[in-house]
């Protein structure tokens, strides 16, 4: 957009289309549509009256999951069709991918894909993008065709390629040390920016397909420059044969993550393409991998933290803080939290279920790029349900079911974007009934339950995971106005926030730090419910 404004007359017009309007560029020559897939048909005046027509729209996300034909060839058929009774139309750029190529299964992959290379894409993703190619070549309207290959820069989504890399590095996860030859083709949002941009009063690329593609890299290459990048040192490699021979073989039949290990699977030959868009002074891996970088939200995503300012969780935060993470922490009580200079603060009581929407919106406005949503805040009181007044049932059931369940929902649309990290906090008491704090524990029983539901229907989107502590050496006791055992040995705070750092980096489902509850818990099991029920209750009416 911003290139484009460059090279237009002051009296020209940019028509952007977009279904959620966040372009902070302020220029009277930008006018927004905000179209969706339904809705093209009520733009036809604005789409006819457009000289150049630049269609990046579509579902991007590689894979078989998504009906992709109703997301990328349906609106690109329609646009299509409104732009052939065109008189104003002098080029459709329509903006494609590598993937409607792949390899066909006679291909030895000794060589890069070109132009003329068969089409043989094994994803619906690829094959939706080759039948609005076909559709387009079709029509009688003048076109270009861009297929981009591996494009990196600033504002990548998290779980795309060169991203998942710098997760994967900055993890110091072993792959990564792995010397893999295979290449893969490149090139940077500014040079493919560039090039767009270079489209306009440009005859030599019409009805013409093009790969966009700047560098030829292989994986090693790509790993060694953002591990110099993110530790300033070199990294020790490990030599892995190529097998050129057997995977060129049998390439077909396996992953296409397997295959791209050992051989030059999507490396291109960009014939013409710098030449033809005038892409002289191309952007380097090397120079320009920082941009995805300081975008990465595992290094410098946000973590969010309610609860914040006692127990396990301030110490969570001073692990996170003493990291170097941009931290969100969130407390009623914020009386610890002033030595915490860098990180954003905020007193807010969870009881006040209405206000969540706003607390949710103000985060969002300040953190788009979040990491890590750590659900944790939560009460309990010790007394039989009789004589629980109404008051503290509605506290109990706000802060620990309501507060996690509004906060998680608000955020949820950029967490899924990041593919971020959803901790929620549960406990041992959620695994067993709990007579005189029957209504916290079955709290927690909710957010075991609840975590491992929604960790079904978030993956491949989110990670999400169950923390479920014993008891620990916190207030939570004398707030809850349970009895301390001084002769038993409680967990230590600072142990159980390590181990939930530890889970964080490691992606983990459950983490039960439990001590001698987990034995308690196997031998529930194999006991009669009521015999089991009645020795919890005399149990913790003892001890507790």
């Amino acid at each position: 957009m911003k290139k484009l404004l460059w090279v237009i007359s002051d009296g020209s017009i940019i028509y952007c289309s977009v279904r959620k309007n966040n372009i902070s560029i302020k220029d009277k020559r930008i006018i927004i549509l905000n179209w969706d897939l339904d809705n093209i048909e009520c733009f036809q005046k604005e789409i006819l009256e457009s000289d150049y027509v630049y269609h990046l729209w579509a579902n991007a996300t590689y894979g078989n999951d998504i009906d992709y034909n109703l997301v990328n060839y349906e609106p690109t058929k329609k646009l299509i069709d409104i732009l052939s009774g065109s008189k104003s139309l002098k080029n459709f750029i329509f903006v494609s991918t590598v993937w409607v190529c792949d390899r066909s299964k006679k291909d030895n992959v000794n060589c890069p894909l070109t132009i003329n290379s068969v089409c043989s894409p094994k994803s619906k993703y690829g094959l939706s993008k080759l039948k609005a190619e076909k559709y387009l070549r079709k029509a009688s309207i003048p076109f270009t065709i861009i297929r981009p290959t591996r494009v990196y820069g600033p504002n990548m989504r998290q779980n795309s390629h060169i991203n998942a890399f710098v997760d994967l590095i900055y993890g110091k996860k072993f792959f990564a040390k792995m010397w893999f030859q295979w290449k893969v083709s490149l090139i940077h949002v500014n040079d493919l920016a560039t090039a767009l941009v270079h489209s306009i009063n440009n005859d030599k690329i019409l009805y013409k397909t093009y790969f966009a593609a700047t560098e030829n890299l292989s994986l090693w290459d790509i790993f060694k420059q953002i591990y110099i990048t993110l530790f300033k040192k070199q990294i020790k490699q490990i030599y892995i044969p190529r097998f050129q021979w057997l995977f060129s073989k049998i390439h077909h039949y396996i992953p296409l993550s397997i295959a791209n290990l050992f051989l030059d699977y999507l490396c291109v030959e960009n014939t013409n393409f710098t030449k033809d868009f005038l892409v002289w002074n191309f952007t380097r891996f090397e120079h320009w991998i920082l941009d995805v970088i300081k975008n990465n939200a595992t290094i410098y995503g946000s973590r969010i933290i309610t609860g914040a300012n006692s127990g396990i969780w301030y110490e969570l935060s001073k692990l996170l803080y003493k990291n170097g993470k941009k931290l969100v922490l969130i407390d009623k009580d914020i009386s610890n939290l002033d030595h915490f200079s860098n990180a954003s603060v905020v007193k807010f009581d969870l009881t006040n279920i209405q206000e969540i929407p706003n607390l949710c919106e103000n985060i969002i406005e300040q953190n788009k790029n979040i990491r890590v949503l750590i659900n944790n805040a939560g009460v309990g009181f010790r007394w039989d349900f009789n004589n629980l007044t109404i008051s503290k049932i509605r506290t109990t059931i706000d802060v620990n079911i309501y507060a996690p369940i509004m906060i998680t929902h608000h955020l949820l649309p950029y967490l899924i974007k990041n593919k971020s990290i959803i901790v929620n906090i549960g406990s041992s008491s959620g695994f067993f009934p709990l007579p005189w704090m029957s209504l916290y524990a079955a709290t927690k029983a909710f957010i075991n339950s609840r975590s491992n539901a929604l960790r079904y229907e978030l993956k491949n989107k989110c990670y999400v995971i169950s923390v479920s502590p014993s008891w620990t050496n916190t207030n939570f006791q004398n707030n809850a106005w349970v009895k301390k055992n001084e002769k038993e040995k409680l967990l230590e705070p600072y142990d159980v926030a390590e181990k939930i750092i530890n889970a964080i980096q490691k992606r983990q489902s459950f983490v039960l730090l439990w001590g001698k509850t987990k034995i308690l818990l196997l031998v529930l099991k194999f006991l009669p419910k009521k015999i089991a029920l009645f020795l919890l209750g005399k149990t913790f009416e003892k001890s507790r």
